[in-house]
């Protein structure tokens, strides 16, 4: 069994370089992970699971443009965009300064409440009866 679908792989794979980046079946290989991916049934079943093998479908070589996922991972698509750094550029290092107050006001989406911040541990019967509680998370990020 795992010789049949490791000879189905290798001939979507060779169908996949056969197809023009630009027509219509090349986009639905893309989306499907070369036909790997399975749609979610009509029965109310749900989600195909994937396999380690049709999962990898989803790694491929550095590029611009969409980046598709297996859609039990997630129904919508990234985008990737690749730079070409000059040789006198690529030792640089980009550290992101987490401390600085510009920075963390251009990342609002980090002050937000994880889903972890939920399940919090409950106060104690003296505390809770003076104020609200305030989840972790967001009493660190009143703090910064």
């Amino acid at each position: 069994e795992e010789e049949e679908e490791e000879k189905r792989k290798q001939e979507q794979e060779r169908e996949a370089s056969r197809l023009d980046p630009d027509d219509e079946r090349s986009a639905l290989a893309a989306v499907t992970g070369g036909g790997q991916w399975k749609p979610a049934p009509y029965d109310g079943t749900g989600m195909v699971e994937g396999t380690r093998q049709s999962d990898a479908a989803q790694f491929y070589q550095p590029h611009t443009g969409m980046v598709y996922t297996p859609p039990t991972y997630s129904d919508h698509i990234g985008v990737s965009l690749l730079l070409e750094l000059p040789a006198a550029l690529a030792p640089w290092n980009l550290e992101l300064a987490t401390a600085d107050k510009r920075t963390r006001k251009a990342q609002p989406h980090a002050q937000q409440m994880t889903l972890k911040g939920f399940f919090g541990r409950k106060p104690s019967s003296a505390a809770s009866s003076s104020q609200p509680s305030q989840p972790v998370e967001l009493a660190a990020a009143a703090a910064a």
